[in-house]
């Protein structure tokens, strides 16, 4: 039975899925998937053999990423997962992207493009080589496409212009033809989220309430250079992921915005830990172990074994040199005596094979490897 997971109480715009992705790429591009598997709260997990080990990509509705914390597979699964991993399995991940600044991130595995669409209720889609559908994870259908195995996979219309791509005189017209602020203005024809245009509308010192077709050419043209820079410069270096609250919703921002109405709640090192401790944390409260913290509790255990083991065989050991020393010159006599019955037969009998010598016994000699055994009473 599926498990019921808390949802997700905080919003990832799709700035902040650009970061994520040239995060993970350079962990996922040339790694192999080793498995696939279906998690029992509805999520992906894809086991992955890097250059630095081995990871867990977790694909869940609202973003993608790797994680530490231990999220069991499903013990018995004949859905998606089972699925991608009959067809990628060893199959290496060629590249990895986000499509147009959509919330949609392509990854190229094998031959097949694994497609994870985060948005509604969040859906994955592996197509061949002709952008035909092999198997989705849901299907859909709508007015304008539909998503079933063995159709053409057509990617969703976009929403306004790509702020990476925006040019000034589309960007001027839509302003001029707009009867809405300038905020309004500018969230419904740019893709862009509502608190990523107002930190920029706030860095300009542009009055967000302004009437959209009333701002001067000059200003329009500031305004569409700090969009596509904001979109386009994407630097993980000099990135501080942090989750705000702002107007009563939380979100993930690759930096700390400078807004007076922004409450900054915690920083993180990095857009992937923040979404793997927030999705993670807001699906399992009490999840306390992660994948790490096991295997190093692993290594502890194994290491504790080894040092049993170790210190049973060293007093072993200890006994065993008491004993020699105790009887060494008995051992000495045993030894010649040995050496001289070999010599006299020229080993065509056997040597004296349980004789005692005092309360040392022989129990086997080997000429070829130079070996005896002894036992001392």
């Amino acid at each position: 039975m599926k498990k019921n997971v808390k949802q997700q109480s905080f919003e990832v715009p799709n700035i902040t899925l650009s970061f994520l992705v040239e995060e993970l790429r350079g962990t996922l591009e040339k790694a192999f998937v080793s498995k696939a598997q279906d998690l029992e709260q509805g999520w992906i997990k894809l086991k992955l053999s890097t250059k630095k080990g081995t990871a867990s990509l977790i694909i869940t509705p609202i973003a993608l990423f790797l994680s530490e914390y231990r999220l069991d597979a499903k013990r018995q699964s004949s859905g998606f997962g089972a699925f991608l991993n009959s067809r990628l399995k060893n199959k290496r991940i060629d590249s990895l992207k986000q499509w147009k600044n959509e919330r949609i991130i392509v990854l190229e595995i094998g031959g097949f493009l694994l497609v994870i669409e985060l948005f509604g209720e969040g859906n994955s889609v592996l197509l061949d080589k002709d952008n035909r559908i092999v198997m989705q994870k849901l299907k859909r259908e709508w007015g304008v496409r539909s998503i079933k195995k063995g159709q053409l996979y057509e990617f969703p219309p976009e929403r306004g212009f790509n702020p990476v791509q925006l040019k000034e005189g589309e960007f001027i017209e839509m302003l001029k033809n707009s009867n809405t602020d300038l905020i309004h203005a500018i969230v419904k024809g740019v893709n862009i989220a509502p608190i990523v245009a107002e930190e920029i509308l706030h860095n300009l010192k542009i009055t967000k309430t302004t009437m959209a077709k009333t701002l001067s050419e000059k200003k329009a043209r500031e305004l569409c250079k700090k969009i596509r820079e904001m979109y386009s410069t994407i630097d993980v270096k000099k990135e501080q992921t942090t989750l705000v609250e702002f107007k009563g919703k939380k979100t993930v921002l690759p930096f700390r915005p400078l807004l007076a109405e922004s409450n900054c709640l915690k920083e993180f090192e990095s857009v992937n830990s923040a979404i793997n401790s927030l999705v993670i944390l807001g699906a399992f409260p009490k999840q306390g172990k992660t994948e790490k913290r096991a295997s190093i509790e692993r290594t502890l255990s194994e290491q504790k074994k080894a040092l049993e083991k170790a210190l049973y065989s060293a007093a072993q050991n200890k006994k065993k040199a008491e004993a020699i020393y105790a009887h060494y010159p008995t051992l000495q006599s045993a030894i010649i005596a040995i050496k001289n019955t070999h010599e006299k037969t020229k080993g065509k009998k056997g040597v004296m094979y349980k004789r005692v010598f005092g309360a040392v016994r022989v129990k086997n000699v080997d000429f070829r490897k130079s070996k005896a055994v002894f036992e001392i009473n």
